[in-house]
C-alpha cells in the first residue's frame, strides 16, 4: 500500500507538472558526495514518506499518514532559484491538495509545513511536508 501511495504522488505530480525534470522516490540523494550531483537533475521532486500515526477511536480507526517532498531548482543567481522554486511550490500545493486516492479511502494532503532546507549560491531546495487521513 504505502509503495502505491508513493506511486500515486510521483505520477500526479509528473502529469500535473511539466517542468519538472525529475520526480522520484527518495533514494539517499543528499549525501555530501551526491550533493553536487542534483543540479543535473533539476528541477526536481523527492517523496520521502515519514511514517504514519493510527489514532484509534470508538468506532473507526484513521491511520494518518505523512510524506515530505523535497523540491530543488538550481539556478547561477540564488534570487532567481529562489523565485523558481516558490513557483514550483505552489503548483506542487494545488496537484497535492487535489490528490485524492480513493482506492485507500484517504482523505486529500494537507500542506502542513514548508520551509528552507537548503541553498547555496548555485542551487535550492525546500521542504513541504504533507498529511492524509485513511479512514
Amino acid at each position: 500500500m504505502l509503495a502505491q501511495i508513493e506511486d500515486k504522488i510521483i505520477s500526479t505530480l509528473k502529469n500535473d507538472i511539466s517542468e519538472l525534470k525529475t520526480v522520484k522516490a527518495y533514494e539517499g540523494d543528499l549525501t555530501s558526495e551526491k550533493l553536487s550531483k542534483l543540479p543535473v537533475l533539476a528541477p526536481f521532486v523527492f517523496v520521502i514518506y515519514m511514517g504514519r500515526n493510527p489514532q484509534v477511536e470508538i468506532n473507526e480507526r484513521n491511520i494518518l499518514f505523512k510524506y515530505r517532498l523535497l523540491i530543488g531548482e538550481v539556478s547561477y543567481k540564488k534570487d532567481n532559484a529562489r523565485l523558481k522554486v516558490m513557483d514550483l511550490l505552489e503548483k506542487i500545493e494545488q496537484s497535492m491538495i487535489g490528490l485524492i486516492i480513493s482506492e485507500f479511502n484517504m482523505e486529500p494532503f494537507r500542506l502542513r509545513e514548508e520551509g528552507l532546507f537548503y541553498t547555496d549560491d548555485k542551487f535550492s531546495i525546500y521542504f513541504q511536508d504533507y498529511e492524509a487521513y485513511m479512514f
